[in-house]
């Protein structure tokens, strides 16, 4: 027993619409020559910069951390240089 089963784009008595009518913004076949499309060929300069060349350095410290609490096969790979802002120690 073979059953036809039809399913329709849309069913106006749920109160759907169907596939939306989108248009396309660019016709293939137009191509017009707009005042904007030279500038959006140009390259735009990278304006982001190092906020850290900026920054005043009033104090540098150097943190030790205990020996015995490092892995027994650590190494040492060197010091790593980090900016630390607004920091307030209460005591």
């Amino acid at each position: 027993m073979i059953h036809h089963i039809s399913i329709s784009v849309t069913n106006p008595l749920k109160g759907e619409l169907g596939q939306p009518d989108i248009k396309a913004k660019n016709k293939k076949g137009e191509l017009g020559d707009h005042s904007s499309e030279k500038e959006r060929q140009r390259p735009k300069k990278h304006s982001k910069g190092s906020k850290n060349e900026s920054i005043k350095i009033d104090r540098e410290e150097i943190l030790e951390y205990p020996l015995e609490l490092l892995p027994a096969d650590a190494q040492f790979k060197g010091y790593e240089e980090v900016i630390v802002q607004n920091i307030l120690y209460y005591s």
